[in-house]
């Protein structure tokens, strides 16, 4: 099928010239779907609860200050030993776990 420049022009004009239509609420639409029968979704509890975790998280801060501040203390004092095969079993459990996911 071609359309020329003329079709064009006539149905732009004609959607130009015609008062639009008047648009249902999505809450009248709604009802109308479920008395079609038609599919419709509902959100779960644990929804709600995951946003409401997901704003608590966005406004907590990223550490701890008190253990932060208690680790400059020590690293300043000269007290602060590190114990590398306890960090190296860390890494190698949290690798192990993301090569299982």
């Amino acid at each position: 099928m071609k359309i020329d420049s003329e079709q064009l022009l006539a149905t732009v004009n004609k959607f130009k010239n015609e008062p639009p239509e008047k648009t249902e609420t999505a809450a009248v639409a709604g009802e109308k779907a479920l008395r079609r029968g038609s599919d419709r979704v509902e959100l779960s509890r644990n929804g709600a609860e995951i946003e409401r975790l997901k704003k608590t998280m966005q406004v907590a801060p990223d550490f701890r200050s008190d253990r932060v501040a208690q680790l400059k203390e020590r690293i300043a004092a000269g007290s602060y030993q590190v114990d590398g095969k306890a960090v190296a079993a860390k890494m190698l459990q949290s690798w192990s776990e993301l090569r299982g996911r």
